[in-house]
């Protein structure tokens, strides 16, 4: 039998708790995750979005924020490296601004081309945030993680935070990432990971993984790493932007090769007791709840392979991505299409305007626009 609606805002109401407000729950109803996910509760198949949800979006209930561009880093396969980023921060006046014509959302990552915690004020955009109920999460490159910064964001009750670590060979490490200091934030995770064990905190904790030609085989040294501070899954992924393709890792080997690689790594994983999960764990409601629809078991999870069929992104249509100008990308793999300016523009006329809805109905139907073309969520 399929839970009713009041039910699902019933059980969710512990993780969102701005589902409280009538507006913010008619929108999470609608949104096309929960009813996906609703489906797969009740091991019924869900066939994807309906017509009218493909021409006329619900209102997103996810919001990926980036509140600044300023980064200590020039990592070789960044967004914010080959288009030339400048640095800028969020002003909270404009956050508030932002959130007052979001009044649906339930939920805001703080993520984008720039590094969260070298924000100025980023205690007061917590505080901004948990006055509006909303579940917060963060991804960080972990080098600002100082324990005062793991003690505030843990205090002003953070929900999750991701670290980006892509492999444990220091030299590797600091040669894809330009000015890092690969001790430094290793320390600085261990450290974060005693602070919150002390706490007692309920913050659920990832590391995410861009696999690239130069990294894919010590997948397995990263689990190791985790499973030793306490952090239970790796969100894995290929690199995206067409910028990157040569940087991927399938261009140098054949598939059968880049598969006995993974095999290998992934048995290494599981020996951890590590969960590997893909990329469209981002399209689920509650990745730390719903991470058995997206767990990798296979290599061909992780490689594009004729054969192996994934499930639509949902990311235009669940998530809304919004840069530190107020600017509403596509999605976060593109970060140089804006449908407007969020506290400026109708929210309406942004979310349905007429290039996002072009690049919303190809996704979905065909032929998929170039951008997506190498993503690995598709």
């Amino acid at each position: 039998m399929i839970m009713k609606q009041s039910e699902i805002i019933r059980d969710f109401a512990a993780f969102f708790p701005s589902l409280a407000g009538k507006y913010c729950a008619e929108a999470f109803e609608r949104c096309p995750s929960v009813r996906r996910r609703q489906m797969h509760l009740h091991g019924k198949k869900w066939h994807g979005l309906t017509k009218q949800e493909v021409g006329r979006p619900p209102l997103p209930v996810f919001v990926d924020l980036e509140i600044t561009t300023a980064c200590q880093l020039q990592c070789v396969y960044c967004a914010r490296t080959f288009m030339g980023i400048s640095s800028l921060h969020l002003q909270c006046r404009e956050l508030e601004r932002m959130l007052d014509a979001l009044p649906f959302i339930v939920q805001v990552t703080l993520v984008g081309l720039g590094e969260p915690l070298l924000h100025p004020k980023l205690a007061d955009v917590l505080r901004i945030l948990k006055q509006r109920h909303l579940r917060i999460g963060l991804v960080t490159n972990g080098i600002a993680l100082t324990p005062e910064k793991a003690q505030m964001l843990i205090k002003l009750g953070l929900d999750s935070i991701t670290f980006s670590l892509d492999c444990m060979d220091r030299d590797i490490f600091e040669h894809l990432r330009k000015g890092a200091d690969f001790s430094r934030i290793i320390e600085n995770i261990r450290n974060f990971m005693e602070v919150k064990k002390k706490s007692a905190s309920a913050m659920t904790v990832n590391i995410f993984l861009a696999l690239q030609k130069e990294t894919v085989g010590g997948l397995g040294d990263v689990a190791r790493f985790a499973a030793d501070i306490g952090i239970a899954a790796l969100v894995v992924s290929e690199l995206n932007f067409l910028e990157n393709h040569a940087r991927a890792i399938s261009p140098d080997r054949s598939l059968s090769e880049l598969e006995k690689v993974l095999l290998d790594e992934m048995r290494k994983v599981a020996r951890c007791g590590v969960v590997l999960l893909g990329p469209n764990i981002l399209d689920e409601v509650i990745p730390a709840i719903d991470w058995p629809a997206v767990r990798i078991n296979r290599p061909e999870q992780i490689l594009k392979k004729n054969g192996y069929k994934r499930e639509r992104c949902l990311a235009p249509w669940r998530t809304l991505v919004v840069r530190v100008d107020g600017s509403v990308n596509f999605c976060n793999c593109t970060p140089a299409h804006s449908a407007g300016t969020l506290g400026n523009d109708n929210f309406d006329e942004i979310w349905r305007n007429a290039a996002y809805q072009n690049f919303r109905h190809r996704l979905y139907y065909g032929p998929v626009p170039s951008e997506c073309r190498v993503c690995p969520r598709l």
